[in-house]
């Protein structure tokens, strides 16, 4: 069940298909659910990457990773709303982690809420100098 560390994400797909079909334990159908969405989201499928990480925030609700990895699913359908909705959710769990507030950052600006976004670009100031200037970037189109 490893393929996901190794970056074998159709391995893993694979692997994870057969032991879908027995049917996760309660002890580990987070971890399941959650492995499941990192493989389908490195092959760039986020719709079934989507479904898995609900699955895993179905079981564990509080889970700031799995909230995070479903809002970049979003992002990677530019569904960025929805994006904006988990990353929210992930930095209620685990506020002032840069990753989640950066990414959060990107979304609001993605989804066309340029003043959030420098909420956003202003609260990782205080955090992190260089992933402000990330941000920054992406909001002057330098990078993505």
């Amino acid at each position: 069940m490893s393929h996901h560390f190794a970056k074998r994400y159709k391995e893993a797909v694979e692997a994870y298909g057969e032991y879908a079909r027995v049917k996760p334990s309660a002890g580990t159908e987070f971890q399941f659910h959650h492995n499941f969405g990192i493989a389908f989201a490195g092959l760039g499928q986020f719709p079934q990457a989507i479904d898995a990480y609900k699955r895993a925030i179905a079981v564990k609700p509080d889970d700031s990773e799995s909230h995070y990895l479903v809002g970049g699913a979003y992002y990677g359908s530019r569904r960025f709303a929805e994006a904006v909705n988990s990353l929210s959710r992930a930095t209620e769990i685990k506020p002032d982690y840069v990753p989640y507030e950066l990414a959060l950052g990107k979304a609001y600006f993605s989804l066309g809420n340029r003043e959030a976004a420098l909420r956003q670009h202003t609260k990782l100031k205080t955090l992190d100098s260089e992933a402000a200037n990330e941000l920054v970037k992406i909001m002057d189109g330098k990078t993505q």
